[in-house]
């Protein structure tokens, strides 16, 4: 299996506007435009020449009248420019990828979409876990960004099944054990490991979870019988 990439450009990328990737060409029938709604997409597709490389553009009417209308909302009076509405214009409603890939349209669309669903999973796991949000650009950073969510998502349920198991979220919520967890550390003291103080509740918890042994069984001193009682006289 081969690994590919489909990274979009900014708009204002000197590659979308040296291959005029704005002169859509054609409409697709039928496809998910950016408010997931079923609309038709104008497209082009456009091959880098001596490059096996591909630009593929799409503009969604709809996006495109919203982020106009946005445009205008907030350039007025003074601030409207008709030569940098005219300039802007072009681009509402639109992105432009660059792959490797020869797809069709369509697939290329298709991608763009199954990304963005990838995308809404992602952020529920954040929100749910309560996992920081990292603002990164480029494919290879959004790949690297969601994978480690999605690993601490899968550790995480682990560890909840775990503390369950135990009977430890019957006490205490998974945020508690957790700090328990933080401040178990060894320090070194004469070439021996040490526990760092911690008290016996917290220790029980780390022994529970078998991350420090429980102490060896002691016997315990048997208990003395004292003298049977009499039966009383009746």
């Amino acid at each position: 299996m081969q690994l590919h990439y489909f990274n979009p450009l900014h708009r204002n990328a000197k590659l979308a506007f040296d291959h005029e990737m704005y002169n859509f060409e054609g409409v697709i029938e039928g496809c998910c435009g950016f408010l997931g709604q079923m609309e038709p997409i104008q497209f082009k597709k456009e091959k880098l020449s001596n490059k096996e490389k591909w630009l593929y553009s799409f503009r969604d009417p709809r996006r495109a009248a919203q982020e106009e209308t946005d445009w205008l909302d907030k350039h007025r009076k003074d601030k409207y420019d008709f030569e940098e509405y005219e300039k802007k214009k072009r681009t509402f409603g639109t992105v432009v990828f660059e792959s490797d890939v020869d797809l069709s349209p369509e697939d290329a669309w298709k991608t763009y979409s199954y990304r963005w669903q990838i995308e809404i999973v992602m952020r529920y796991y954040k929100n749910a876990l309560g996992f920081d949000v990292t603002r990164v650009h480029d494919d290879y950073s959004v790949i690297g960004s969601e994978f480690i969510d999605f690993l601490s998502t899968v550790i995480t349920f682990r560890l909840l099944n775990l503390f369950d198991e135990k009977g430890l979220l019957e006490d205490m919520s998974y945020k508690k054990i957790m700090h328990i967890l933080q401040r178990g550390k060894r320090i070194k003291n004469d070439n021996e490991w040490e526990l760092i103080k911690m008290n016996p509740g917290q220790i029980e918890i780390l022994q529970k979870l078998d991350l420090i042994p429980r102490p060896d069984p002691v016997d315990q001193p048997k208990r003395k019988h004292g003298r049977p009682r009499k039966n009383p006289t009746v």
